[in-house]
């Protein structure tokens, strides 16, 4: 994923857009042919609610966080689910996310992220809808590329309800 757009809207929040690249990789890999079911980021823990409108190609999808304990430490996810997005259709996918201003930038909502020394963009996994692939990375920077022009500035959506799931494992995503 690799940060395409990050507007910041008139309520003082952000959206910010990321654009899927598939890339080649050996046939007889595990995750190679999987499809894309959902992707979790790695969000800080005070974010839960600052996502306010989620859309995957322009199509809204409902959104969820989730809270994860591992080694004594709790993480917390901003999931998009249900996606069901084969391979083939995978290239160019623009997943855009509304934040407010409980978490307004990519710095502030991301997990461990920064734009400083030792800062990073944002960690994500990214799940096959049979839940045996789940390669975990990060979004390389929150540097946009020059050719991309940025939109105007664009009311939020107003702030929906969300969901909170079960309490599983960091483990299980592949952590660093």
């Amino acid at each position: 994923l690799t940060l395409q757009t990050d507007v910041t809207n008139a309520n003082g929040g952000s959206t910010f857009c990321l654009k899927n690249t598939v890339i080649a990789c050996n046939a007889s890999a595990p995750c190679c042919s999987m499809n894309l079911n959902k992707i979790e980021i790695f969000m800080n823990n005070n974010c839960w609610g600052a996502v306010s409108n989620l859309t995957v190609n322009g199509s809204p999808l409902p959104t969820s966080y989730s809270q994860y304990t591992w080694n004594g430490q709790t993480y917390d996810t901003f999931k998009a689910t249900k996606l069901n997005i084969q391979q083939s259709n995978a290239q160019g996918l623009l997943i855009c996310i509304t934040l407010s201003p409980i978490c307004p930038t990519l710095v502030d909502f991301c997990y461990g992220a920064g734009t400083g020394p030792g800062g990073h963009g944002c960690e994500y996994a990214m799940f096959s809808s049979d839940q045996t692939c789940c390669p975990t990375t990060e979004t390389t920077s929150f540097v946009l590329p020059d050719s991309v022009p940025q939109p105007p500035l664009v009311p939020a959506a107003p702030l929906e309800s969300f969901s909170v799931t079960g309490v599983g494992s960091k483990k299980r995503f592949g952590f660093r």
